[in-house]
């Protein structure tokens, strides 16, 4: 629709958004308008690129039947650097050698 039909709702230009919506405004005013809508452009592309990642980062956060690795870590009776070093230096040798001893530990604990 050509603009919902003159001004009437969307306007995609901002000095027409401006222009139509707070014509009594002085310059400065004006600008400082303009900036706040340009401000809010950027903000809602930032939000639009960093939906998909809180997306992916809450489905991990809810997901059942796994367990956050420093939740690991207490079980193990351990610090999670501990932990994690434990996880650097055994997964050079072999992954699943690190996870038989991480079920193996929960089992003993459980």
């Amino acid at each position: 629709m050509p603009s919902i039909q003159k001004t009437g709702g969307y306007v995609g230009n901002d000095d027409l958004f401006i222009n139509t919506y707070i014509p009594q405004a002085d310059e400065t005013t004006k600008l400082l308008f303009k900036q706040t809508l340009g401000a809010m452009k950027e903000q809602i592309e930032k939000i639009a690129a960093l939906e998909p990642k809180a997306t992916k980062y809450d489905m991990y956060l809810n997901a059942d039947g796994l367990i956050q690795l420093n939740e690991v870590a207490k079980l193990l009776n351990i610090g999670l650097k501990t932990f994690y070093a434990i996880l650097r230096i055994e997964s050079k040798r072999s992954q699943t050698y690190i996870f038989q001893l991480v079920s193996l530990r929960l089992k003993v604990i459980s």
